[in-house]
Protein backbone atom coordinates (compact mmCIF):
# COMPACT_ATOMS: atom_id res chain seq x y z
CA UNK A 1 0.00 0.00 0.00
CA UNK A 2 0.71 4.01 -0.10
CA UNK A 3 -0.03 5.39 3.24
CA UNK A 4 3.10 4.37 5.09
CA UNK A 5 4.92 7.63 5.68
CA UNK A 6 8.08 8.55 7.45
CA UNK A 7 7.78 10.39 10.86
CA UNK A 8 3.85 9.28 10.82
CA UNK A 9 3.25 9.66 14.64
CA UNK A 10 -0.86 9.24 14.00
CA UNK A 11 -1.83 5.95 16.04
CA UNK A 12 -5.09 5.97 13.99
CA UNK A 13 -3.29 5.66 10.97
CA UNK A 14 -3.39 1.64 10.13
CA UNK A 15 -0.70 0.63 7.70
CA UNK A 16 -1.60 -2.11 4.84
CA UNK A 17 0.09 -4.06 2.85
CA UNK A 18 -1.09 -5.87 0.11
CA UNK A 19 -1.05 -7.28 -3.02
CA UNK A 20 -3.78 -7.43 -5.83
CA UNK A 21 -4.66 -10.54 -7.52
CA UNK A 22 -4.07 -10.96 -11.67
CA UNK A 23 -2.37 -7.81 -11.67
CA UNK A 24 0.82 -5.97 -12.75
CA UNK A 25 2.17 -6.48 -8.74
CA UNK A 26 3.04 -9.91 -9.48
CA UNK A 27 5.77 -8.67 -11.18
CA UNK A 28 6.96 -6.05 -9.01
CA UNK A 29 7.21 -8.38 -6.34
CA UNK A 30 9.42 -10.51 -8.58
CA UNK A 31 11.40 -7.62 -8.52
CA UNK A 32 11.24 -7.50 -4.94
CA UNK A 33 12.01 -10.99 -4.98
CA UNK A 34 15.45 -10.77 -6.96
CA UNK A 35 16.66 -7.86 -4.73
CA UNK A 36 16.10 -9.96 -2.11
CA UNK A 37 18.29 -13.10 -3.12
CA UNK A 38 21.49 -10.50 -2.83
CA UNK A 39 20.57 -8.09 -0.08
CA UNK A 40 19.56 -10.48 2.72
CA UNK A 41 22.63 -12.25 1.78
CA UNK A 42 25.03 -9.33 1.75
CA UNK A 43 23.37 -6.79 4.65
CA UNK A 44 25.11 -9.30 7.17
CA UNK A 45 27.23 -9.42 10.10
CA UNK A 46 29.03 -12.17 8.67
CA UNK A 47 32.68 -12.12 8.07
CA UNK A 48 33.86 -9.96 4.94
CA UNK A 49 34.13 -12.74 2.65
CA UNK A 50 30.88 -13.60 1.00
CA UNK A 51 28.96 -15.30 -1.66
CA UNK A 52 25.68 -14.55 -2.88
CA UNK A 53 23.65 -18.13 -3.07
CA UNK A 54 20.78 -17.90 -5.41
CA UNK A 55 17.70 -17.75 -2.81
CA UNK A 56 17.26 -17.54 1.03
CA UNK A 57 14.19 -17.80 2.79
CA UNK A 58 13.00 -13.89 2.37
CA UNK A 59 13.50 -14.36 -1.58
CA UNK A 60 11.11 -17.56 -1.09
CA UNK A 61 8.64 -15.92 1.05
CA UNK A 62 8.24 -13.24 -2.09
CA UNK A 63 8.53 -16.17 -4.46
CA UNK A 64 5.34 -17.49 -2.42
CA UNK A 65 3.56 -14.25 -2.67
CA UNK A 66 4.35 -13.77 -6.51
CA UNK A 67 2.66 -17.32 -7.19
CA UNK A 68 -0.67 -16.34 -5.61
CA UNK A 69 -0.61 -13.28 -7.22
CA UNK A 70 -1.35 -14.93 -10.37
CA UNK A 71 -4.87 -16.56 -9.26
CA UNK A 72 -4.00 -20.07 -10.22
CA UNK A 73 -4.37 -21.97 -6.71
CA UNK A 74 -2.08 -24.79 -8.45
CA UNK A 75 0.92 -22.83 -8.77
CA UNK A 76 1.00 -22.74 -4.98
CA UNK A 77 1.97 -26.17 -5.00
CA UNK A 78 4.27 -26.05 -7.58
CA UNK A 79 6.13 -23.24 -5.88
CA UNK A 80 6.56 -25.25 -2.95
CA UNK A 81 7.85 -28.11 -4.98
CA UNK A 82 9.91 -25.80 -6.58
CA UNK A 83 11.19 -24.25 -3.59
CA UNK A 84 12.37 -27.44 -2.08
CA UNK A 85 13.80 -28.84 -5.07
CA UNK A 86 16.15 -25.51 -4.99
CA UNK A 87 17.24 -25.78 -1.14
CA UNK A 88 17.99 -29.71 -2.07
CA UNK A 89 20.52 -27.61 -5.37
CA UNK A 90 21.70 -25.58 -3.44
CA UNK A 91 22.90 -28.05 -0.55
CA UNK A 92 24.23 -30.06 -3.21
CA UNK A 93 26.11 -27.15 -4.77
CA UNK A 94 27.37 -26.85 -1.38
CA UNK A 95 28.14 -30.23 -0.73
CA UNK A 96 30.08 -30.23 -3.67
CA UNK A 97 32.49 -27.24 -3.38
CA UNK A 98 33.26 -27.97 -0.09
CA UNK A 99 34.27 -31.56 -1.25
CA UNK A 100 36.42 -30.17 -3.60
CA UNK A 101 38.06 -27.77 -1.65
CA UNK A 102 39.14 -30.67 1.31
CA UNK A 103 40.04 -32.86 -1.95
CA UNK A 104 42.56 -30.22 -3.01
CA UNK A 105 43.78 -29.07 0.57
CA UNK A 106 44.61 -32.93 0.97
CA UNK A 107 46.40 -33.21 -2.35
CA UNK A 108 48.43 -30.29 -2.72
CA UNK A 109 47.78 -27.55 0.53
CA UNK A 110 48.07 -29.72 3.45
CA UNK A 111 51.43 -32.04 2.07
CA UNK A 112 53.21 -28.52 1.64
CA UNK A 113 51.98 -27.06 5.30
CA UNK A 114 53.43 -30.49 6.41
CA UNK A 115 56.68 -30.41 4.23
CA UNK A 116 57.12 -26.61 5.77
CA UNK A 117 56.39 -27.34 8.91
CA UNK A 118 58.84 -30.40 9.03
CA UNK A 119 61.66 -28.34 7.62
CA UNK A 120 61.04 -25.45 10.04
CA UNK A 121 61.39 -27.72 12.99
CA UNK A 122 64.67 -29.29 11.72
CA UNK A 123 65.93 -25.55 11.73
CA UNK A 124 64.75 -24.74 15.40
CA UNK A 125 66.35 -27.88 16.14
CA UNK A 126 69.48 -27.30 14.51
CA UNK A 127 70.00 -24.02 16.26
CA UNK A 128 68.78 -25.13 20.00
CA UNK A 129 71.76 -27.43 19.75
CA UNK A 130 74.02 -24.61 18.54
CA UNK A 131 72.51 -22.08 21.38
CA UNK A 132 73.02 -24.72 24.36
CA UNK A 133 76.74 -23.82 23.47
CA UNK A 134 76.72 -20.34 22.13
CA UNK A 135 74.60 -18.55 24.78
CA UNK A 136 77.32 -20.33 27.68
CA UNK A 137 79.79 -17.75 25.84
CA UNK A 138 81.30 -14.47 26.92
CA UNK A 139 79.49 -11.29 25.44
CA UNK A 140 80.46 -10.68 22.03
CA UNK A 141 78.33 -8.79 18.90
CA UNK A 142 80.31 -8.18 15.72
CA UNK A 143 78.94 -4.86 13.54
CA UNK A 144 80.76 -3.65 10.32
CA UNK A 145 83.39 -5.66 10.88
CA UNK A 146 84.02 -4.75 14.25
CA UNK A 147 83.58 -6.39 17.55
CA UNK A 148 82.05 -5.57 20.39
CA UNK A 149 82.01 -7.09 24.26
CA UNK A 150 80.70 -4.69 25.83
CA UNK A 151 76.59 -5.09 25.62
CA UNK A 152 75.68 -0.69 26.22
CA UNK A 153 78.22 -0.13 23.30
CA UNK A 154 76.88 -3.15 20.87
CA UNK A 155 73.80 -1.55 21.54
CA UNK A 156 74.23 1.61 20.80
CA UNK A 157 76.43 1.06 17.51
CA UNK A 158 72.90 -1.29 16.47
CA UNK A 159 70.89 1.62 16.92
CA UNK A 160 73.53 3.73 14.74
CA UNK A 161 73.24 1.44 12.48
CA UNK A 162 69.70 1.34 12.12
CA UNK A 163 69.92 4.91 11.67
CA UNK A 164 72.52 5.29 9.09
CA UNK A 165 70.34 2.37 7.43
CA UNK A 166 67.44 4.58 7.44
CA UNK A 167 68.78 7.76 6.01
CA UNK A 168 70.51 5.99 3.12
CA UNK A 169 66.81 4.90 2.31
CA UNK A 170 67.88 1.20 2.28
CA UNK A 171 65.14 -1.69 2.87
CA UNK A 172 67.19 -3.71 4.64
CA UNK A 173 71.22 -3.98 5.19
CA UNK A 174 73.18 -6.94 6.80
CA UNK A 175 75.27 -5.45 9.60
CA UNK A 176 77.55 -8.18 11.10
CA UNK A 177 76.53 -11.51 13.49
CA UNK A 178 75.80 -12.19 16.74
CA UNK A 179 76.40 -15.72 18.72
CA UNK A 180 76.68 -17.54 14.99
CA UNK A 181 73.65 -15.58 13.34
CA UNK A 182 73.52 -13.36 10.99
CA UNK A 183 72.06 -9.80 11.41
CA UNK A 184 69.81 -7.90 9.50
CA UNK A 185 68.66 -4.23 10.49
CA UNK A 186 65.14 -3.09 8.52
CA UNK A 187 62.80 -0.22 9.11
CA UNK A 188 59.23 -0.27 9.04
CA UNK A 189 56.85 2.35 7.55
CA UNK A 190 54.03 0.72 8.73
CA UNK A 191 54.76 0.87 12.33
CA UNK A 192 57.68 3.86 12.38
CA UNK A 193 59.91 0.81 14.08
CA UNK A 194 63.36 -0.30 13.46
CA UNK A 195 63.86 -4.22 13.43
CA UNK A 196 66.83 -6.51 13.57
CA UNK A 197 66.52 -9.70 11.76
CA UNK A 198 69.19 -12.87 13.42
CA UNK A 199 69.28 -15.68 10.85
CA UNK A 200 71.14 -19.18 11.14
CA UNK A 201 68.99 -22.37 10.12
CA UNK A 202 66.08 -20.38 11.52
CA UNK A 203 65.48 -16.78 11.78
CA UNK A 204 64.06 -14.18 14.56
CA UNK A 205 62.86 -11.04 14.35
CA UNK A 206 63.30 -8.14 17.14
CA UNK A 207 62.28 -4.63 17.65
CA UNK A 208 65.36 -2.28 17.93
CA UNK A 209 64.73 0.83 20.68
CA UNK A 210 66.66 3.54 21.67
CA UNK A 211 67.60 1.78 24.99
CA UNK A 212 70.60 0.52 23.91
CA UNK A 213 70.94 -2.40 26.75
CA UNK A 214 67.11 -3.72 26.68
CA UNK A 215 68.12 -3.77 23.01
CA UNK A 216 70.50 -6.74 23.83
CA UNK A 217 68.35 -8.39 26.42
CA UNK A 218 65.39 -8.62 24.28
CA UNK A 219 67.59 -10.49 21.02
CA UNK A 220 69.27 -12.77 23.68
CA UNK A 221 65.48 -13.15 24.98
CA UNK A 222 64.09 -14.14 21.92
CA UNK A 223 67.13 -16.55 20.92
CA UNK A 224 66.42 -18.37 24.40
CA UNK A 225 62.48 -18.54 23.37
Amino acid sequence: GRILRQGNQNEKVKIFRYITENTFDAYSWQLIENKQKFIGQIMTSKSPVRSCQDVDEAALSYAEVKALATGNPKIKEKMDLDIQETKLKMLKANYESNLFRLQDAIAVEYPQQIAKYEELTSAYEADIIHLDTALNTPFSMEIHGITYNDEKTAGEILVQACTKMKKEHTDAADIGTFKGFKMKVSYSLFDNNFYVKLTRESSVTVEVKKDPVRNIERILTALRK
